[in-house]
């Protein structure tokens, strides 16, 4: 059997939806074509293994411990380093809730790590 070139491009893209589907996706800049057409495709759902994409930075650590310094626990929670943490990054914290709300001066949801090392101060019963 012989493929013209007119088969190699949705050859390709098939065997790339093919890859996709099945999770596991190993391309090279030889292998893909420099403008594939768009998809047909109406699956919605995710990869099997849903973290990989994700980068290191995207995954959470452990919660830090009342012993902890009011710096490293900020970085752990603020694991993506975005400069502040919300009540969905200390949620892990059961009864931090309410150090959280006394010390978020500015109400927008957030804590600095001005406002965290406060906030840590009371949650923790350490002084700093």
């Amino acid at each position: 059997m012989t493929i013209t070139s007119n088969q190699v491009r949705p050859l390709l893209v098939a065997g790339l939806l093919s890859a996709c589907v099945a999770g596991t996706v190993v391309a090279t800049a030889a292998d893909t074509p420099a403008a594939t057409p768009p998809s047909t495709s109406t699956a919605t759902q995710p990869a099997p293994n849903a973290s990989a994409g994700k980068s290191i930075m995207d995954t959470k650590v452990a919660a830090p411990s009342k012993a902890e310094s009011p710096d490293t626990a900020f970085r752990k929670l603020d694991y993506s380093g975005k400069g502040y943490v919300t009540k969905d990054d200390t949620s892990a914290l059961s009864g931090f809730e309410k150090a959280f709300q006394d010390n978020d001066a500015n109400h927008d949801g957030k804590l600095t790590a001005d406002e965290f090392r406060k906030a840590w101060s009371e949650f923790s019963g350490n002084k700093y």
